[in-house]
C-alpha cells in the first residue's frame, strides 16, 4: 500500500496524473476535466462547533413585604461566554483530484524552490565567500567598535 502511495506521489511530481489509482463507483461527483489522484478511506470529519452560554450574578438586598413576597430592587450582570470545539462528525472517504489547491502545490514545488529566492543553504554559501578574504584584528574588539575609536582618538 505505502510503494503504491509513493508511486502515486512521484507521478504528480512529474507532473503526471497517476494511472494507478482505480475507483468504481465512488460516491464523487467529479467534471470533466477532473481525476482522481488518489483516495483514503476512513478519514475522520471534524467540525468546528461553538456554544454561547450566559453566566451572570445578582447583588442587592431583599425587603420583606409581607410573608412570602419580597421586594428586591438589584441589578444583574452577566458575561456571554463562548466556547469553540473540535467534534468527531462522521468517518468517510476523502479524494485528491487533479483540481484542488494541493495538487497543484505538488506539482508547482520543483519550481518555487527558484522562485522563493535563497535556502539557507545558497546563504551560508554566500557568507563563505564574503568572508573568506577577511583577516581578524589583533585585539578583543573589532575594529568599527565605538569605544575603541574614541580611546584612539
Amino acid at each position: 500500500m505505502m510503494a503504491g502511495k509513493a508511486a502515486a506521489l512521484r507521478e504528480v511530481m512529474e507532473g503526471r496524473i497517476p494511472k494507478s489509482v482505480r475507483v468504481e463507483g465512488a460516491p464523487f461527483n467529479l467534471k470533466r476535466s477532473e481525476q482522481l489522484v488518489w483516495l483514503f478511506n476512513n478519514v475522520p470529519y471534524f467540525e468546528q462547533r461553538t456554544t454561547h452560554t450566559r453566566r451572570g450574578t445578582s447583588s442587592g438586598f431583599s425587603i420583606r413585604i409581607v410573608k412570602g413576597l419580597y421586594y428586591r430592587p438589584s441589578s444583574f450582570t452577566s458575561q456571554s461566554i463562548e466556547h469553540t470545539e473540535m467534534v468527531h462528525a462522521d468517518t468517510g472517504a476523502l479524494g485528491v483530484t487533479n483540481e484542488m489547491p494541493f495538487f497543484s502545490m505538488i506539482h508547482g514545488a520543483g519550481v518555487m524552490g527558484l522562485a522563493d529566492g535563497p535556502t539557507e543553504v545558497h546563504k551560508v554559501t554566500v557568507a563563505r565567500q564574503v568572508l573568506r578574504d577577511y583577516r581578524g584584528t589583533e585585539g578583543m574588539w573589532p575594529t568599527e567598535w565605538i569605544p575603541g575609536k574614541i580611546e584612539a582618538a
